[in-house]
């Protein structure tokens, strides 16, 4: 089912950004692959899944405007390490998505996960080469942790409303 993804009061970095640029730049990453199906329920595998939203929502983010960079565009592996390496070689990528649908053994649980890039996964190397450069770095880090957090919070929003149009049964907690 298609979704729309509006962030409210917090686009303006986006924004900014695609002024400076030509396009915004989204890697999307499709779960899974090849030797690594992920779950399989039914003979349904997550990694046909992940493939077909991520390339449905290429196309989309495409058809706006957006400049589209998919680490995998069939059934191929990448280790985890590799997808990163991958993504992180790309120049100027602004956003970067990982699409999984994840299953459980327990009929009465149901719902999505939208996880955030959070500063303490970042590194902060350059602080012990120049501290100045250091403390102005680690602020950029802090801010792009917030805007990756109202981005997550808004994917999590419109699924849930997407979902619940379409009556699904959605489980949420804070």
């Amino acid at each position: 089912f298609p979704v729309t993804i509006r962030v409210i009061n917090s686009a303006r970095p986006i924004r900014q950004t695609a002024q400076l640029k030509k396009k915004v730049r989204v890697a999307i990453d499709c779960g899974h692959g090849d030797k690594d199906p992920g779950f399989v329920v039914h003979g349904v595998k997550e990694k046909d899944i992940n493939l077909s939203v991520g390339l449905k929502t290429a196309r989309l983010l495409e058809q706006n405007g957006y400049d589209v960079f998919l680490t995998r565009d069939g059934d191929e592996f990448l280790r985890l390490d590799a997808r990163t390496t991958q993504t992180n070689r790309e120049l100027d990528i602004d956003l970067f998505v990982s699409i999984h649908t994840n299953a459980s053994k327990h009929k009465n649980v149901s719902g999505i996960e939208t996880f955030c890039m959070h500063p303490t996964l970042l590194k902060h190397e350059f602080g012990v080469v120049n501290k100045q450069l250091g403390k102005a770095i680690k602020k950029h880090q802090h801010d792009l942790c917030d805007q990756s957090k109202k981005l997550a919070h808004a994917i999590q929003k419109n699924v849930l409303t997407a979902a619940k149009s379409h009556k699904m049964l959605i489980v949420t907690g804070n």
